[in-house]
């Protein structure tokens, strides 16, 4: 109190936005896990996909008896002679 006077001040501010910024950090991590864990889910579906269908390609393979199913093909040899390079 000042010389016997009391003065009351009115406070008024802007609205706080602290609490917005938090929630859409979270919102954007939690986009960008589930981001990651969908791409990461697909890519090993992919993979495990991949391993059985070549891996029943080789066993095929391996069954019908692996050098057999190979079919060489040879060129003519060299034929080599004196002071030649």
């Amino acid at each position: 109190m000042v010389g016997g006077l009391s003065m009351s001040i009115e406070i008024t501010s802007v609205p706080d936005r602290r609490g917005r910024a938090p929630r859409v950090r979270n919102q954007i991590i939690t986009v960008a896990v589930a981001l990651c864990l969908t791409v990461a889910i697909c890519a090993s579906d992919r993979l495990v996909r991949s391993y059985n269908f070549y891996s029943q390609v080789i066993d095929a393979r391996l069954a019908s008896g692996y050098l057999t199913s190979r079919p060489g093909l040879y060129a003519a040899p060299r034929v080599l002679q004196v002071g030649q390079k």
